[in-house]
């Protein structure tokens, strides 16, 4: 009898253990509908660059036109964006392919080039006559074009001029043709000095 006495004394005590965690979770599910979703929620961070009032706003985005179209492109040669599409403070020169910095400060460039197919082309982005970026690519197959493109950020002085060559280490084959719409060439002041 003395084990059926302990039995039914530790059932009591498991039974009162069951009915206090039953509360509890009660407790819980009360608590949890009361606080709602608390899972962290995506939230988007703007950064305003300062910027001066007297800051010239400057970008610009330049392709190749059909007239423009270029053949046997030579060594050392600029390529020339004639067909402006925006030219926003009138930095960029269609007529040279140069974009002279009308303020110093902080600007950012985009290139891209596209030959015929089964050619190879190296163009650089130049400052001032000095590269200080470069893509290079070859078409190896005969029936797609590969185009090569590249992005700089750079601080140029007021006056600086940027253009993009062929590469200057060797003339690119006989007949490349630079294509119009997916050759381009475009920039923007990300903030003056």
């Amino acid at each position: 009898m003395h084990n059926v006495t302990s039995i039914e004394r530790g059932n009591g005590l498991l039974d009162d253990a069951i009915d206090q965690l039953s509360h509890n979770v009660k407790s819980l599910q009360k608590q949890k509908e009361s606080v709602g979703d608390v899972r962290p929620r995506p939230t988007t961070t703007q950064v305003a660059l300062p910027r001066n009032a007297n800051t010239p706003r400057v970008a610009f985005t330049s392709q190749i036109s059909l007239e423009g179209a270029m053949s046997d492109v030579k060594r050392n040669q600029t390529i020339v964006f004639d067909l402006v599409e925006y030219n926003m403070g009138g930095a960029y020169d269609p007529t040279t392919g140069k974009f002279k910095a009308q303020v110093s400060g902080t600007y950012v460039f985009f290139f891209n080039i596209l030959t015929r197919p089964h050619m190879r082309l190296g163009v650089d982005l130049t400052i001032n006559g000095e590269t200080r970026s470069a893509c290079a690519y070859s078409g190896a197959d005969p029936n797609f074009s590969v185009n090569g493109s590249n992005m700089v950020v750079v601080h140029l002085n007021q006056g600086d001029e940027v253009w993009v060559r062929a590469h200057k280490s060797r003339d690119p084959p006989p007949g490349v043709m630079l294509s119009s719409f997916a050759n381009s060439f475009a920039g923007f002041l990300l903030y003056s000095d």
